[in-house]
């Protein structure tokens, strides 16, 4: 009986333990299961690791029960290890994962018992990446349930304080405009904006729930899409009298599959409740039919509202905007495709009754963005910050504004963009060759490894983490520019 209750506990313990690696992995995929096999299919070692210990699982099993049980101890030490390598972001223990651990518990539980009687069930130790996703699929009903009510509670709330709703979508730039676009609209509006990158439906309606107050008269929300019908959710409970779309790109091509269908679900944010369609000339190429009833304004070197005359002098980026008034602007943000967006904020602005002075007193004091081209320095060293995300615009901006630093030694730390579909390959290697004839050095980690290395040639060295990226070039002597570009999730 003793031996019984051992094996037991054994089997409940290492199905546990085994299970936080799938878990960290299955709550960074938004808890959907093809993003959660993608992943995996990211980093084959995963599923090497589990088919591997599952099929000796078995045959142990029959051969010998405690060398089953030996096995599972190795495989749990094992998910815990790579659980714990090169760990970004731990498990956030949040309600929905408690209510899915109940679930997979659930199950856990039953099959030890099970495993009492028919021995073979043992191999099931083996499969909590299987359980794991069963228990999230039992779950499903219940998280959509809970999500309706939050949603319900958020569009009440939203309808009863009746904000102009600002919505913005775009492959990028979306949160480097709203937070902007905060800074200018607070100087004469209570303003609430979304936090940090929230843009989903859930997201959008804690932001809601939470953070918006009775007298705040603007809220800025980011739409984010990376499926069909996406935005549609969200304009659906947030009813937008302002649309933006701040550029269409490759992003998000591994979900949308084509260009025409990203442009879409882009333009699906122009719904009946909108007034005023403000639109990115520069980075919005092909403008889809607009019904004739929404005031559109299209902002842009070309655009109605539009800028010119840009140079850096100082560290400080000069352009001059011509919208209703004439804005010449000085600013802290280095970037190439800013002039682009401040034009666009400062449309919006004019279009909601902001005056000329705390309009370019705003957009004059604005400082970097945590982790979005931020330079900071480190001695005599320049480094540039720009790993929050990356996507191929902003990758060729952030070379640029590193190759100007013409005295010191450019290097670049960069795993490559992502969700670019069948073009990532051959997207990542046209970067790294544009980075080539630019930079001294690049470094580079990762699912995009040999494609940044053919394109890169002799100037790329492929490492095996981020950590020894920055081993390699702290070994560089001289004063140094270093630029890290993207810094993927553990899912990749």
């Amino acid at each position: 009986m003793l031996v019984i209750v051992l094996r037991s506990v054994l089997f409940i313990a290492c199905l546990l333990l085994s299970s936080c690696k799938p878990l960290q992995i299955l709550q960074q995929s938004s808890y959907r299961a093809s993003e959660f096999l993608l992943s995996y299919k990211n980093k084959p070692i995963y599923s090497i690791f589990s088919v591997s210990f599952f099929a000796l699982g078995i045959i142990a099993v029959f051969v010998n029960i405690w060398l089953a049980c030996g096995f599972s101890v190795i495989y749990s030490v094992v998910s815990i290890v790579f659980y714990r390598k090169n760990l970004k972001k731990p498990i956030v223990f949040t309600k929905r994962v408690v209510r899915l651990l109940i679930a997979y518990a659930v199950f856990v539980i039953a099959f030890a018992i099970i495993q009492i009687f028919i021995i073979q069930v043992y191999a099931l130790v083996f499969c909590s990446v299987l359980i794991l996703l069963f228990a999230n699929f039992v779950c499903k009903p219940i998280e959509k349930r809970i999500a309706q009510g939050f949603l319900i509670r958020a569009e009440d709330k939203i309808r009863r304080i009746n904000p102009t709703v600002i919505a913005i979508t775009g492959s990028y730039g979306k949160t480097s405009l709203k937070n902007i676009l905060a800074q200018i609209l607070s100087t004469q509006y209570k303003v609430c904006a979304s936090p940090k990158s929230y843009n989903t439906p859930m997201g959008l309606a804690r932001c809601i729930n939470e953070n918006l107050k009775d007298g705040d008269r603007i809220f800025i929300a980011e739409a984010g899409a990376r499926y069909r019908g996406d935005i549609g959710e969200i304009c659906s409970f947030l009813n937008p009298k302002i649309a933006v779309i701040t550029a269409i790109g490759n992003q998000h091509l591994s979900t949308f599959k084509t260009l025409k269908n990203l442009q879409n679900e882009k333009f699906s944010i122009i719904t009946d409740s909108v007034e005023s369609v403000f639109i990115n000339g520069d980075t919005v190429k092909d403008i889809l039919p607009i019904p004739k009833d929404k005031l559109v304004t299209v902002s842009g070197k070309n655009g109605t509202v539009k800028y010119d005359e840009v140079y850096i002098e100082n560290e400080k980026q000069k352009f001059v905007v011509y919208a209703k008034n004439t804005y010449t602007i000085k600013c802290s943000l280095l970037a190439d495709y800013m002039p682009s967006t401040i034009t666009l904020a400062l449309a919006i602005a004019e279009s909601l009754g902001i005056s000329q002075k705390n309009i370019k007193n705003s957009i004059n004091n604005l400082k970097p963005i945590a982790h979005r081209l931020e330079i900071l320095y480190n001695d005599k060293d320049v480094i540039i910050d720009d790993a929050y995300n990356s996507n191929e615009s902003g990758f060729i901006s952030a070379i640029n504004l590193v190759s100007s630093y013409k005295n010191k030694i450019k290097i670049v730390i960069t795993p490559g963009v992502v969700e670019l579909g069948k073009r990532q390959s051959e997207i990542n290697m046209r970067l790294a060759s544009y980075a080539y004839d630019r930079v001294d050095y690049l470094f580079t980690y990762g699912i995009n490894a040999e494609a940044i290395k053919r394109g890169a040639g002799d100037k790329c060295e492929i490492c095996s983490s981020l950590d020894e990226c920055m081993k390699r070039y702290k070994s560089i002597q001289g004063e140094r520019a270093v630029l890290f570009e993207n810094d993927l999730p553990d899912t990749y």
